[in-house]
């Protein structure tokens, strides 16, 4: 103890310009390195700057085990850090001196002092991050205040964003209680005995709370279909919007008629307003059986006004790249190849032959009959075999990129074109785009009667 009050005595005896960088040796163990700020801070206390805190460090005296002296760019800095003028120029200037001797701390508290000194500095206030507002200079936080946002977990967000984010995940976790609720009472439906089965039925039909839609659609969605008709007449059973899409999306995902016809009939009693709007944007998807499955609902329904979106949903160009044997100059030698077509599903074959040449191809086919497949303008491209003889001014085959286009017929959309309509362009899409603009009458809206005065 008699040698710790004779080091801490000679540190308080330092001048500034004796006073060195050091390995200090706390208590229990730990280090820091740092130099101490001879006379300063409070009786009892050790005071240390360290090369990257904005402000000392405070310990107790009896914290400190042993001082290990090493010389930094710290010693310059408290020898010259008394000296520098009171202006904010030179509080900045000597700001810059810290950080050039990677003095990040010491720099931060001379900028501080500088933009103190004079508010306006505003080569100080940038160094420290702050941003100007409206004519006054600010931190980041105190700006995004300034814009009326809160700082929620880390991030800033507007009060309405919070709100939502807060009612989202209590929604989680109602939907999480109602996940082990249903997942207990189907499987009760399916195992438990006929009095249990009965009950569970009773309650899973009973549900109208909209937090139960997703759970409710992840529990029976990949179950055998009358399970999957029993979830459509649980979700019709739901009030709000959530539930309306649920059974939107059944109908565009579902792949049996019968369930569909249900989720259709549950729709068509709800009159929920969000379901034409869904079912048409569903005729942009490039999912083909979801357009043909959104094409039917509308019909279904008698959706005219569904008629513009219809008619540019019947064709559908798909453009990609594929690769294709290509015939190139050799630098010797005559390729003579041997090609044949090796067709897609449903096109035609189209036979190549020559000296290192290649016949053209796609070859453009009539329309399919089945739904969701290729229809129209299905491409076979050539699988190269053959032998080479090298003469000098041949020819090689090598793959290289071709763009091409397969166009697709959508049956039922045509079919939900006819019902809606009653008449028949087949796929001819300019002759229904001019059916269109001259003969198309849509749906008229209920006029409202209001009583004269």
């Amino acid at each position: 103890m008699r040698a710790l009050l004779l080091v801490l005595v000679a540190w308080e005896g330092t001048s500034c310009s004796e006073a060195r960088a050091d390995r200090i040796i706390l208590r229990g163990g730990s280090e820091i390195k740092g130099v101490i700020l001879p006379g300063e801070g409070q009786p009892g206390q050790v005071l240390i700057q360290t090369e990257m805190a904005s402000k000392p460090i405070a310990f107790q005296k009896e914290q400190v085990i042993q001082v290990i002296r090493q010389p930094s760019a710290l010693d310059e800095y408290l020898a010259r850090r008394d000296r520098v003028e009171p202006t904010a120029e030179a509080q900045y200037e000597f700001g810059l001196w810290c950080e050039q001797h990677k003095l990040s701390g010491p720099a931060e508290i001379h900028y501080q002092k500088a933009v103190e000194l004079d508010d306006d500095f505003g080569p100080a206030h940038k160094k420290l991050g702050h941003v100007r507002h409206e004519g006054r200079w600010m931190t980041y936080d105190e700006q995004r205040e300034a814009q009326g946002l809160i700082k929620y977990k880390g991030r800033w967000i507007s009060r309405q964003e919070k709100e939502q984010i807060e009612a989202q995940a209590a929604a989680t976790a109602e939907q999480a209680s109602w996940a082990r609720r249903i997942k207990l009472l189907r499987q009760l439906m399916q195992e438990g005995t006929e009095p249990q089965r009965r009950q569970a039925e009773g309650q899973l039909a009973g549900i109208r709370d909209p937090a139960a839609v997703a759970p409710l659609v992840q529990a029976f969605s990949g179950d055998p279909e009358p399970m999957r008709v029993f979830l459509v007449q649980i979700l019709g059973g739901i009030p709000g919007p959530e539930a309306a899409a649920a059974l939107v999306q059944r109908i565009l995902a579902e792949k049996e008629p019968a369930v569909r016809q249900v989720a259709l009939d549950e729709l068509n009693r709800r009159k929920d307003p969000e379901t034409i709007p869904q079912l048409t944007r569903a005729l942009q998807s490039s999912d083909r059986e979801a357009v043909g499955r959104a094409a039917w609902a509308l019909a279904s329904l008698s959706v005219v006004s569904a008629v513009p979106k219809l008619i540019a949903a019947l064709v559908h160009i798909e453009r990609k790249v594929v690769t294709v044997p290509t015939a190139v100059p050799s630098p010797g030698g005559i390729s003579a190849s041997f090609s044949s077509y090796v067709p897609s599903a449903g096109a035609a074959s189209v036979p190549s032959a020559g000296f290192g040449t290649i016949l053209p191809a796609p070859a453009v086919l009539g329309p399919a009959v089945a739904p969701g497949v290729v229809a129209f303008g299905a491409s076979s491209f050539p699988v190269v075999s053959g032998i080479s003889i090298g003469l000098g001014g041949g020819v090689s085959v090598q793959p290289a990129p071709q763009l091409v286009q397969v166009i697709h017929r959508n049956p039922e959309v045509l079919d939900a074109l006819k019902r809606l309509t009653k008449v028949d362009f087949g796929y001819d899409v300019a002759a229904w785009r001019r059916w269109l603009a001259h003969d198309f009458q849509p749906e008229r809206a209920v006029e409202r009667r209001v009583p004269q005065p």
